[in-house]
């Protein structure tokens, strides 16, 4: 018998692809990585950026909240202040107008005392210059005061009956917190050298509180006149 021959061999390629292939595969995830780790960090960057305008928007914020508290806490001050200073005046003036007031005018005729000054009982033409001499007339009386630039804020009123009548002008020292610090009564224009009256005028002159005045003398010299009527 015929003995088959062998089939012919098939030749085939021995060069090996695998290698390109791979490294063409390595080259492009690498470049996938690349662009992975790009878009990261533009979002890391995009993420920082935004936190960075919010925190300034933040603190921009602050600033205006804070500034408006500012500027009402200054308008609350101010409005206190103007209210104060309104409260002060209307306390002087009613002070000013107590004192006015703080003697009744006289319509009867009784014991004068006073010389040709402007108020105060007149006295008549043979009276004493002290004012010491019996006289008849009428006028008007009352407490007031004289301080440049300065209110009174309280005005001591003395509530006594007197025996004696005339005008008393104490000389005061006032410093810049208002307090009478001196009162010497018996100045130029007093009208009578009775020392009851004097000792009276004096305290109730130191008892007497001005406003305060940061731009006023530390010492300040002023007059209180008292008019006393007899009663």
């Amino acid at each position: 018998p015929i003995k088959p021959t062998s089939a012919p061999k098939i030749l085939t390629q021995n060069i090996e692809e695998a290698p390109a292939i791979k490294s063409g595969n390595a080259k492009k995830k690498k470049e996938e990585i690349r662009k992975k780790r790009e878009e990261k960090n533009l979002r890391n960057q995009r993420e920082a950026e935004r936190k960075k305008l919010e925190e300034e928007k933040r603190i921009r914020q602050e600033q205006e909240r804070i500034r408006k508290e500012r500027e009402e806490q200054i308008k609350r001050e101010e409005e206190e202040k103007r209210k104060e200073e309104e409260r002060k005046k209307k306390f002087a003036e009613s002070m000013n107008t107590k004192a006015k007031n703080l003697f009744k005018k006289s319509n009867s005729n009784s014991s004068g005392y006073g010389d040709t000054d402007k108020s105060g009982n007149q006295g008549s033409q043979s009276g004493d210059p002290k004012g010491e001499a019996s006289g008849t007339g009428k006028g008007d009386s009352g407490i007031s005061y004289d301080l440049k630039g300065r209110n009174a804020e309280y005005i001591h009123q003395p509530q006594i009956s007197f025996s004696k009548g005339g005008k008393v002008i104490v000389e005061v020292i006032v410093d810049n917190t208002g307090k009478v610090v001196r009162a010497t009564p018996g100045a130029i224009g007093t009208t009578t050298s009775n020392q009851t009256l004097y000792k009276i005028a004096k305290e109730s002159a130191l008892k007497t509180r001005f406003n305060s005045s940061s731009t006023s003398p530390k010492h300040q010299k002023g007059t209180i006149t008292y008019i006393f009527i007899v009663k």
